[in-house]
């Protein structure tokens, strides 16, 4: 179940900024992607893939950067 949350939480992500729904600067869209990070990764735990568990463990960790300069940079204006 987390595994496919997961997935479409990247799919939606993806789509809506194809669709200019969302853009890079916005939180929403490195939210999306963080939590579809945190699904993936429950996945992995669960069925012990190391591969899985370290690419969506960087993606977490680069989603969450974004979130927090996007933080920083509204903070500042």
């Amino acid at each position: 179940m987390f595994g496919w949350a997961g997935a479409l939480l990247f799919i939606i992500a993806y789509l809506f900024l194809l669709l200019e729904i969302f853009t890079t600067k916005e939180k929403m869209y490195h939210i999306f992607n963080a939590l579809g990070a945190i699904c993936l990764l429950i996945n992995a735990l669960y069925l012990d893939d190391t591969p899985n568990l370290v690419v969506n463990l960087v993606w977490l960790i680069i989603a969450i950067i974004s979130i927090f300069k996007i933080f920083l940079k509204n903070r500042k204006a």
